[in-house]
């Protein structure tokens, strides 16, 4: 069994998103398309940014997930809202050297949620633990 795992918000996944985000807006004011769609396609760009960056990075919420743990394949997760969800973890799920993103069916919704975990979420002991008992399933 994995211990509880608490996630914390990540930097590198802050600043991935935002150099992506950067990109994108960058690519708005260089294409050729009128200034009024140039501004409006700015705003929703920056609103996702932002949106994103408050609920997926910072986890702040009520969905963003604060702490889980893992026995076997199953998952218990606890939310910052406070719901304490239990699922399976999928076969789906991506390992890497630097982030996983974790694939989950949960017992009472027939959908699959994901969860992206960077390096630097979680204690480097606890992150490789993580990678090598999700490689394992």
């Amino acid at each position: 069994m994995l211990a509880c795992c608490e996630i914390k918000p990540s930097r590198c996944f802050a600043l991935l998103l935002g150099v992506f985000h950067c990109l994108v807006f960058l690519l708005v004011w260089v294409t050729d398309m009128p200034l009024w769609l140039q501004l409006i396609l700015a705003l929703i760009i920056v609103l996702n940014g932002l949106y994103t960056l408050h609920c997926q990075v910072l986890l702040r919420g009520c969905p963003a997930w604060r702490a889980f743990s893992i026995e076997g394949e199953k998952i218990n997760i606890s939310t910052r809202g406070g719901d304490e969800l239990a699922g399976v973890v999928l076969i789906k799920t991506l390992v890497t050297i630097y982030f996983i993103v974790l694939r989950v069916r949960l017992d009472d919704r027939s959908k699959t949620i994901s969860q992206i975990i960077f390096f630097d979420a979680l204690p480097a002991d606890t992150f490789r633990e993580l990678r090598t008992r999700l490689r394992l399933l």
